[in-house]
């Protein structure tokens, strides 16, 4: 036999050998599943508690384990005004949302009534430049409010048609030219300076264009301190 042959039959054998070997692939690691937090609160509110405004107990605090290694908590959600509240802790760096949450509520003590007249059913025309009388009332137990317990009174440049306010808009602040008498409030707002909006009328036939007022409109919002508000639609026109 040639050493040619010799080597052939080798190699050939080689060939078998190995093709008769199957790869079996690695077993995949088990996925690392993270440990949920443990929290814990510390808080006299309570899941579906509710409470009249003025009663609310202060912000509450959390702390949060995980792993058997305390890691940083703080609260979210918090609010002591009149409306639906979640509290939410937020657990680790960066902090992500955990459970268990409290939800619960605050309740209106104080009564609001207006815009009164001319304001009918939250809307007002008027031309531009004129006085615009705004009145309303804020009471508790029959007892009327202070005009510190007004937390805002402003009037908005919005859209006429989706009330969106205009950017840049304009704002004006009612709450300076706010006074008491008996047991309203009344704000006489001022509004020369109020700028008609004018619109460029397209050519059209003989007719050169022209600019020509349109209305204008301010969303007037007055906030109390205990959440609750008021708003009215003001339409300004030549």
């Amino acid at each position: 036999m040639t050493r040619f042959s010799t080597r052939a039959l080798a190699g050939a054998a080689i060939t078998v050998l190995l093709g008769s070997f199957a790869v079996i692939p690695a077993a995949a690691a088990d996925p690392v599943v993270p440990v949920a937090p443990v929290v814990t609160w510390s808080t006299e509110i309570t899941n579906g508690q509710s409470f009249a405004y003025g009663t609310v107990p202060t912000s509450p605090t959390c702390t949060a384990m995980q792993d058997a290694t305390q890691v940083g908590c703080e609260v979210a959600g918090y609010g002591d005004k009149v409306g639906s509240y979640t509290l939410v802790p937020m657990v680790g760096e960066p902090a992500v949302a955990a459970t268990p949450t409290i939800g619960y509520t605050v309740t209106a003590t104080w009564k609001l009534k207006g815009f009164f007249s001319p304001v009918k059913k939250g809307k007002l025309t008027r031309h531009y430049g004129s006085n615009t009388p705004l009145k309303f009332s804020i009471k508790e137990n029959g007892k009327s409010k202070a005009k510190s317990d007004i937390s805002s009174f402003s009037a908005v440049l919005v859209s006429c048609t989706d009330l969106t306010p205009v950017v840049p808009g304009t704002t004006t602040d009612l709450l300076k030219v706010t006074k008491k008498t008996g047991g309203s409030f009344h704000a006489n707002w001022k509004t020369s300076k109020i700028k008609p909006v004018k619109v460029t009328v397209p050519a059209k036939g003989k007719a050169k264009a022209k600019k020509v007022i349109v209305p204008s409109c301010y969303q007037v919002t007055m906030t109390a301190m205990d959440g609750q508000a008021l708003t009215a639609l003001v339409t300004f026109k030549k």
